[in-house]
């Protein structure tokens, strides 16, 4: 059979406990007001997208800051109904994203994008399940597979893929690969998991693959990988419209 294991790969990256606590706060408000989540995810998008031109622009840090102050400001104008608990976890969120900005002051460009990829993963496991609360039963943000006590892995370009970023079951297994953008795709990563249903329907386990694309999930860069790996049709592909 398979099991599933937590890598604990991502523990070790910049920020991580930070972007963990911020995607905690999100669950809660998931699980409090739906509508007032989504509009969320969009803020937390948008900074994301932030941090990109901050990292590859090399802009100066405090009107960096002050940018994206400014878009919790906006968001928190736009929520009309402020009671408890949702101020509760508005003003948490706000917490949590002023505590990432003010750490990415001092981290180089190949940190700051570990961050951007953090923050793409945490937003995808606000929408399915409390990152506070993993299982192998249930939930698993970075993950390993194991087939008869031994990890499974998939070496292609000498390179090898051995993790997946999200494990979710509820009543149907799903797994989910998290890319901030299109540009960052590659083929073994997504053969990896094809690799996995294969091996899950061997024990009879139906399972769902799903790729979340933070920037935009209609990108021809994407329709065109799928394409040419010829696996449309096993892969969903998510953003946080249809998340």
């Amino acid at each position: 059979m398979i099991e599933v294991k937590r890598s604990d790969i991502g523990n070790h990256k910049p920020l991580y406990n930070l972007v963990k606590n911020l995607s905690n706060t999100m669950y809660s408000l998931n699980c409090t007001n739906r509508e007032i989540f989504k509009k969320y995810l969009t803020l937390i998008k948008d900074i994301n997208r932030e941090l990109l031109f901050y990292d590859t622009n090399g802009h100066s840090f405090e009107p960096f800051k002050k940018r994206v102050e400014n878009k919790l400001d906006f968001y928190n104008k736009m929520i009309i109904d402020k009671t408890f608990p949702i101020n509760y976890h508005i003003k948490n969120i706000e917490n949590k994203v002023k505590k990432i900005i003010d750490r990415v002051e001092n981290l180089d460009k190949k940190d700051i994008q570990n961050v951007r990829g953090l923050i793409t993963e945490g937003i995808c496991c606000s929408n399915l399940f409390d990152v506070n609360q993993q299982t192998s039963k249930k939930f698993i943000w970075d993950c390993h597979f194991y087939e008869n006590s031994k990890i499974i892995n998939l070496i292609k370009y000498g390179k090898t893929t051995n993790t997946v970023d999200i494990f979710f079951n509820d009543n149907k297994i799903k797994l989910y690969e998290c890319k901030t953008s299109p540009n960052y795709l590659e083929d073994r990563q997504l053969e990896f998991m094809i690799m996995l249903k294969e091996k899950y329907n061997n024990y009879g386990e139906k399972i769902e693959l799903n790729l979340f694309i933070l920037d935009d999930s209609n990108h021809p860069s994407i329709i065109r990988k799928l394409e040419d790996l010829n696996i449309a049709s096993h892969v969903k592909i998510k953003d946080i419209k249809n998340i």
